[in-house]
């Protein structure tokens, strides 16, 4: 045997002694496992005491309740995000009606200063007007006093011109009594000249009374009275019918003589006196009674 061989042998030798030891170690700490966990053998701590089984089902047990735990944290978890996530979305929709109100401040800012700026320049506007309605009023009021002196002079002028037309009136009223009583007089005068069948006018007929002996519906009428009774071409004469009493007259209208005869005459109807419908045996003169 060489040294290999022997070196071999030695550590073989050795490698046995060292398993051995290994053996009696693991015999020494060799447990029941089974009494163990059933809590039959004896053990050194008190959880081998206890028992494996009945410390797992502690622990279940125990896991059980940390899983209630978990489970209720959870749920209150859950309604704290709830309660968290309605604050959030109340705080947010304040937030958007803080931000809109914020904008309608400043709308209504920019509408005030607007607003404001707008009363500033009509102020001003209304400054420079104010300035020259004074100036106006100035001269108004100077205006004003010339006037007022004017009226003065005037009213003065009024009451010379009073007192001139009080005398003017009191001599137009003379003046009017005596014409009164010259148209009275000349009126009994033509009166009486024409009752002496007297004409001084040769412009006008003489004072003839007729009858109306025939009518048409042109407007044309035929007289009892001509050339004869003084009656001439454009002469006019009223028309008038006699009731069975005075106040049942009837005045119808004018004619004017359009043609003569020695006895009779032709004569147009004047529209703009017509009162009514000329007929047979109605009357006719220069002046009514």
């Amino acid at each position: 045997m060489n040294l290999v061989g022997k070196i071999f042998v030695v550590l073989i030798f050795v490698m046995s002694l060292v398993f051995m030891a290994f053996s009696i170690a693991v015999y020494a700490t060799h447990r029941n496992w089974r009494d163990v966990v059933l809590g039959k053998a004896t053990a050194a701590s008190q959880q081998e005491k206890d028992g494996l089984k009945l410390t797992l089902q502690n622990e279940e047990n125990r896991f059980k309740d940390m899983q209630a735990s978990r489970l209720r944290l959870e749920t209150e978890l859950n309604n704290v995000k709830s309660s968290r996530d309605r604050s959030v979305a109340s705080l947010e929709q304040a937030r958007d009606d803080a931000m809109k109100e914020n904008a309608n401040l400043n709308t209504e800012v920019n509408r005030l200063t607007k607003n404001l700026a707008d009363a500033v320049n009509t102020m001003g506007l209304t400054q420079d007007t104010l300035k020259k309605l004074r100036e106006t009023m100035a001269v108004t009021q100077e205006q004003l006093d010339t006037a007022r002196l004017d009226l003065d002079n005037n009213f003065k002028k009024v009451l010379e011109l009073t007192d001139s037309v009080a005398q003017s009136q009191g001599e137009l009223s003379r003046l009017d009594q005596t014409n009164k009583k010259l148209v009275q007089d000349n009126s009994a005068l033509n009166l009486a000249l024409q009752d002496a069948n007297i004409q001084l006018d040769r412009n006008g007929p003489p004072r003839v009374d007729g009858i109306i002996l025939a009518s048409n519906a042109n407007g044309y009428v035929e007289i009892s009275i001509g050339s004869d009774d003084g009656l001439e071409k454009g002469h006019e004469l009223d028309v008038y019918r006699l009731g069975p009493s005075l106040a049942e007259n009837k005045y119808l209208g004018k004619i004017k003589v359009v043609q003569t005869q020695a006895d009779r005459s032709v004569a147009q109807v004047l529209a703009n006196f017509r009162k009514g419908t000329i007929q047979k045996e109605d009357r006719v003169a220069t002046r009514l009674q």
